[in-house]
């Protein structure tokens, strides 16, 4: 009886076992374990009493089914606990490579975990935080903030704050605390979980911001924002003051309504709804106060662009140049008046050149009678006056010769053609030296220098520079002249230099004044007069002129053409 009960209980448990194989919880499988040690200890008591084949063969299956089950059931844990463990894993990395830092601290504020972001944005290795106090990487002066939210996180409640950071190397960000108590099943926080985001970047968008929204409302100058339509939606204070209106009176406004009407039948702002403001525009108009008066301005127009690029609004800026018109009409009023001054001048000039060249031919004509027939009368005292009397009327006449000269250069009209001032220079260099052929002359001209100008007034000035040139190296063994092409502050500048009897830097400025001169005229003739003339000439191309010397070494005369 007792061994058919024991079998009987051991078929009802393996019946039980396949019936409910995915039913049962850890507590039943347990329970059915315990039986099952029960049922083995009692066969095990009644192992010298035969049993059948066929019980036996029945037992084998069952056991051999059950090990299959606990097979598959392990094969589903260790499934389960891959997916776990992936799970972890994802977990970790999203933690860790968060762009968000997360500190873990104590109620105390103790740093107990921290993600590799938040170690990134101190610049720390993670030895080095974990057990440290989170407020010791807080900046000073924003210590009684992190503590009152240190505090606030203890009561159980959330918080946001943006606080200055401190990192290894001494540099420091904003960063932006969003703290979250961790509450246990007593309702009781127990640790805090801080998130820090970086928001230097946004910060200084912020700055930025503020400091263009003071520098708008601190101009003078109108801005303004309008739609596309030329509604205005935004007015600074500089408009209010220019115009009359305040943004409240004209925010929603169209943009016309600082254009007067006009009677001509001409836009002064071309708006209409279909242009389209892809570029920056600058124009000059007339616009309307809010009491009627009207007043010129000078326009900048701008297109406002979206995320992706496209325009999305305006935006004008308006500048009120009633001073300055009142400036320009006065300058353009003082230039005629000047042109018309200068215009008398050379005209007077012109004239009393033109009246003296008379008198100053009588008198060598009669200079030259007297020594012709009247010279053997006087003593040499006479004929010692006489012919300072001729010499200082010649020089007198060539004088008025090259007045006239300036008074023509200044008054003809420039034909621009194509110039090789290499060629213009050789022809000149050749025609002084055959005028002096038993000078010692080494002259070196860069060939194929071509320019736009006049050639009939560069030939004057060309010659007037290498007859400079001639002149002041005279006293010189061999005389070297040379003409090209430099850069010479900060421009192309042809140059034509020479060894000659140089000067001194400190009177530069006194080159190029009419009848002004650096030299007795018992040392180098001359009349002040050439070097003007050549400055007329090249100030005429829209070109400069200016020298470099050094007294007993030489001089270099540089010269640039506007064309």
């Amino acid at each position: 009886m007792d061994k058919l009960a024991t079998e009987k209980e051991g078929n009802i448990l393996q019946k039980d076992m396949r019936m409910h194989k995915n039913e049962l919880t850890n507590n039943q499988l347990l329970l059915l374990r315990k039986k099952a040690e029960q049922i083995l200890q009692m066969e095990k008591s009644f192992s010298d009493t035969a049993i059948s084949n066929v019980d036996q063969q029945s037992l084998i299956y069952e056991l051999q089914i059950h090990q299959i089950e606990l097979e598959m059931q392990n094969d589903e844990l260790r499934k389960a606990q891959e997916i776990i463990e992936n799970s972890r894993k994802r977990y970790s990395d999203l933690y860790n490579y968060a762009p968000v830092g997360y500190f873990t601290t104590d109620l105390n504020g103790v740093i107990v975990e921290a993600n590799m972001t938040a170690l990134n944005f101190l610049k720390y290795e993670k030895i080095n935080v974990i057990g440290k106090p989170l407020a010791v990487f807080v900046n000073k002066k924003d210590h009684d903030l992190f503590y009152r939210q240190l505090q606030l996180l203890r009561s159980g409640q959330s918080y946001i704050c943006e606080i200055l950071i401190t990192r290894y190397d001494k540099s420091s960000f904003y960063a932006e605390f969003t703290g979250v108590p961790f509450i246990d099943n007593r309702k009781k926080a127990h640790q805090f979980l801080i998130a820090v985001s970086d928001i230097s970047i946004r910060r200084h968008a912020v700055e930025i911001r503020s400091q263009l929204a003071s520098i708008v409302d601190g101009t003078d100058d109108a801005i303004i924002s309008e739609k596309l339509d030329g509604t205005i939606i935004s007015w600074n204070k500089g408009a209010e003051k220019m115009y009359g209106f305040t943004e409240k009176e004209i925010c929603g406004k169209n943009i016309t309504i600082l254009t007067p009407e006009r009677t001509d039948n001409k836009d002064p702002e071309p708006r209409s709804e279909n242009r389209k403001f892809v570029k920056i525009e600058h124009y000059e108009s007339i616009h309307q106060r809010k009491d009627g008066s009207h007043f010129p301005m000078s326009l900048t127009i701008s297109p406002v662009r979206g995320e992706n690029e496209e325009v999305s609004g305006v935006s004008t800026i308006v500048r009120d140049i009633t001073v300055q018109k009142k400036w320009e009409e006065t300058i353009l009023e003082l230039n005629k008046q000047f042109q018309s001054s200068n215009q008398n001048l050379e005209n007077i000039a012109s004239t009393l050149s033109h009246e003296l060249r008379g008198p100053l031919q009588g008198i060598i004509g009669l200079c030259l009678l007297l020594k012709d027939e009247c010279v053997k009368g006087f003593d040499e005292n006479c004929r010692k006056f006489l012919r300072q009397i001729h010499c200082s009327a010649v020089n007198m006449d060539e004088m008025v010769v090259k007045l006239l000269e300036i008074s023509r250069v200044s008054r003809v009209n420039l034909d621009y053609q194509t110039i090789d001032l290499s060629e213009l220079v050789v022809s000149i260099v050749n025609e002084y030296g055959r005028k002096e052929p038993l000078r010692n002359i080494k002259a070196d001209i860069k060939p194929g220098l071509c320019v736009e100008g006049d050639k009939t007034l560069l030939h004057i000035a060309i010659e007037k520079i290498v007859q400079n040139a001639f002149k002041f190296t005279r006293k010189k063994n061999i005389a070297q002249i040379e003409f090209g092409v430099c850069e010479n502050r900060a421009k192309m500048a042809y140059f034509l230099r020479d060894n000659g009897a140089g000067f001194d830097m400190k009177y530069k400025d006194k080159l190029f004044n009419i009848l002004q001169r650096l030299h007795q005229d018992s040392e180098y003739e001359g009349s002040g007069i050439g070097l003007s003339t050549a400055q007329k000439i090249i100030q005429r191309h829209d070109g400069e002129i200016w020298a470099e010397g050094d007294e007993g070494i030489g001089a270099t005369f540089y010269f640039t053409l506007g064309k």
